[in-house]
């Protein structure tokens, strides 16, 4: 027995398994690729076996569900009584829609190994697939030869090569569709940058998704029919965002649209607390508001610590009132609350310069410069009289500690890392605004880079490995800090850069010269519990209170509840919704019979036919080609979202002064068309309009 290759196959295991704890599947396929490399005819099967399993599991959980069968079929060729590979081999069956051959694999598992019988999980997932009831081999439907299309496509060699198949002429006219025309976008990529096969090959790919997007909009109107959809208990919980009871989904089937699902909202109660998620940002995700500030008054930050609204700097007096503007941030996590600390102090500091906040706050790689003033703040964090709690210290000093990362390392973890790209590069009308764009979704990168970004990707101490990095920031979205893109010869993504890189330089010099905004940091988690921090708020007698999204994670109830308790007769609330759609029945295609489907898309293409030439005439969607902005699944939320919010509004609101203000911007840069923003208040006299176009 090779002893040295038995252990070296432990050992990237074991760092597999590390990537794999980190969320890092690609970086942990990796590992078990070579712990099965280096095993041999001498390593146990059972270890051998493992190997594979892990590697399956990883791939299952980037949803390359083929690969995840394959490996647990070998995982379980090498071992028959191992019940993991079983299970995973069951759940990605499952999850390619092979209802049968899931079923059989299990009732094997049960006949093969002992403790399968009393597996939950494997219980579970039986339970599931027997409440699915599939079609008559004799029903053909349009969706069941496009799976048959793909199956025998299975031997090609890429995923690009499959997409491509569906482009066939002969295959488009049979299932009545037109071919999308769209820019090359991957090899004008590649002739830019020829040495970068990778990025190339994933450019390729979301070259041939797009094109195929309508397949998507084909299995929409066509899903039902095929898994008897409306009597599948488990596709309504992905759904609705949790499980419904037997009486609720007999009663979907007698709802109207615009109907309030209330075990929904009665589910967030049961939902983890969103301070145990683990999860952090590096900077904001979503599209935010650009807001005034009035001197003189506290505001209050609630939810994701991003200093955010720093960069809407414009300062305004209110009646008399005068001195700096306040802001008191409040977070659940320790990570966004240190990041948010160390560049604060990169604000105040004088010898540190604008392209160093920049880089730390938006980019994955960094400038030396930026480094040392980034190391340098860190310092003065930990020498400051803010830095009590033990949590941020010791992320702080995670990143002092941790060596210079080699940007290649650092592409290298981000590239792994890639929660899926954008798939309107091809919106922009100019070849080198569709290469830029690309170019910073597969690097993370802007303005000039020496080494990798410490916030991003070192976690090599407490607290830092427990968090993990939420891998969809955009640093695009912060698009709506600007309202127009000059013609003066530079990209979007440059003019993009530049706008929001001289916000950053008048924010230091309001705070680090003028001291006109003074910013409070504490990590603290919001809840009706915290009666300490609600009284805390109260006493700020704060102006505006922004909540993020939190209205998400929380019952109405108990939502408005700590919104009334800190307010004043002067406070006035803002934030904004991404989930309400789970609530209201009527907002995803799929809640509507099949016979509906196609006539809503078909109403949808002509309401894209009208807004989107009135978007692409003015402001930064001048860059836009209209034409190509026709991501449907998108914008199907959008126009259910015009129909439905106010219906969702009315429910969370009742007894509320609230008012919509206003609904994301339909541009094709920001994925989430369905998220609204809106203000309220205690005091029905007060005048709405000091919301969120003045605050």
């Amino acid at each position: 027995m090779d002893i040295n290759k038995i252990s070296s196959s432990e050992e990237e295991k074991t760092k597999g398994n590390e990537c794999f704890s980190n969320q890092e599947y690609k970086f942990a396929i990796d590992h078990y690729t070579k712990a099965i490399k280096l095993s041999n005819s001498s390593t146990p099967s059972s270890s051998s076996s493992i190997y594979y399993n892990n590697r399956s599991t990883s791939y299952y959980h980037l949803k390359e569900y083929d690969k995840s069968i394959k490996d647990a079929e070998k995982s379980i060729s090498l071992n028959k009584t191992y019940t993991k590979a079983y299970y995973r081999l069951a759940l990605a069956l499952f999850e390619s829609n092979l209802f049968k051959k899931a079923k059989k694999v299990i009732i094997q598992s049960m006949k093969e190994c002992e403790d399968a019988k009393n597996n939950q999980e494997i219980a579970q997932l039986f339970e599931k697939i027997k409440n699915i009831q599939t079609t008559d081999t004799t029903e053909r439907t349009q969706q069941q030869q496009i799976f048959d299309f793909q199956q025998k496509t299975k031997s090609s060699n890429t995923t690009a090569d499959m997409l491509k198949s569906f482009q066939q002429p002969s295959f488009l006219k049979q299932m009545g569709l037109k071919e999308l025309l769209i820019p090359e976008f991957h090899l004008e990529y590649k002739k830019k940058f020829p040495k970068e096969v990778e990025h190339f090959q994933t450019l390729e790919q979301l070259f041939w998704e797009s094109k195929s997007q309508n397949m998507r909009i084909l299995e929409i109107t066509n899903e039902q029919m095929d898994l008897k959809i409306f009597k599948n208990p488990y596709y309504w919980s992905k759904r609705f965002g949790c499980p419904l009871s037997s009486d609720c989904l007999k009663n979907l089937f007698n709802m109207t649209p615009g109907d309030i699902i209330t075990e929904v909202e009665d589910f967030k109660l049961q939902k983890p607390k969103y301070a145990n998620n683990k999860l952090y940002h590096s900077f904001n995700n979503s599209s935010q508001l650009r807001n005034a500030l009035n001197l003189g008054k506290n505001y209050v930050s609630i939810g994701f610590t991003d200093l955010y609204m720093v960069l809407n700097n414009e300062l305004r007096p209110y009646k008399n009132s005068s001195g700096p503007v306040n802001l008191f941030l409040y977070d659940c996590c320790p990570f966004a609350c240190a990041k948010a600390n160390v560049l604060i102090n990169m604000f105040r500091d004088k010898e540190t310069i604008p392209e160093s906040i920049f880089q730390v706050w938006y980019s994955a790689g960094w400038s030396t410069k930026t480094e040392t003033d980034f190391l340098k703040a860190c310092k003065t964090f930990l020498e400051s009289d803010t830095a009590t709690d033990q949590d941020m210290k010791l992320i702080v000093k995670g990143w002092l500690s941790a060596k210079s990362l080699p940007i290649a390392e650092s592409r290298e973890k981000w590239f792994k890392t890639l929660n899926g790209l954008e798939h309107d590069c091809y919106n922009f009308i100019y070849e080198r605004d569709r290469v830029e764009i690309a170019r910073y979704y597969l690097t993370g990168e802007l303005m000039n880079v020496d080494v990798g970004s410490r916030t991003m990707f070192v976690s090599h101490v407490a607290p830092l490995h427990e968090y993990k990095r939420w891998n969809d920031e955009n640093f695009i979205y912060s698009q709506n800090l600007i309202t127009e893109i000059k013609d003066n010869g530079k990209s979007f993504l440059s003019s993009l850069v530049d706008d929001v890189f001289q916000k950053i330089a008048l924010s230091k010099n309001i705070i680090e010269s003028l001291k006109l905004i003074n910013v409070f940091i504490q990590k603290n988690e919001i809840s009706p519990n915290n009666t300490a921090l609600l009284k805390e708020i109260k006493a700020l007698k704060p102006w505006v209170v922004v909540w993020s999204n939190l209205c998400d994670y929380f019952t109405r109830k108990d939502f408005i509840y700590m919104a009334k308790f800190i307010s004043t007769t002067e406070t006035m609330h803002s934030g904004h919704t991404m989930n309400w759609l789970q609530s209201v029945f009527g907002t995803e295609i799929s809640d509507y019979p099949i016979a509906l489907r196609q006539q809503k898309i078909d109403l949808l293409q002509k309401f894209i036919g009208s807004v989107t030439k009135m978007l692409c005439s003015s402001g930064i969607m001048k860059r836009m080609n209209p034409e190509f902005i026709t991501n449907i699944s998108n914008k199907l939320g959008y126009m259910f979202g015009l129909q439905f919010f106010e219906k969702w509004k009315e429910f969370y609101f009742q007894g509320v002064k609230c008012d919509k203000v206003t609904m994301s911007s339909p541009h094709t840069l920001s994925t989430s068309f369905e998220i609204y923003y809106f203000q309220f208040t205690f005091k029905d006299e007060m005048i709405m309009s000091k919301g969120l176009s003045e605050i």
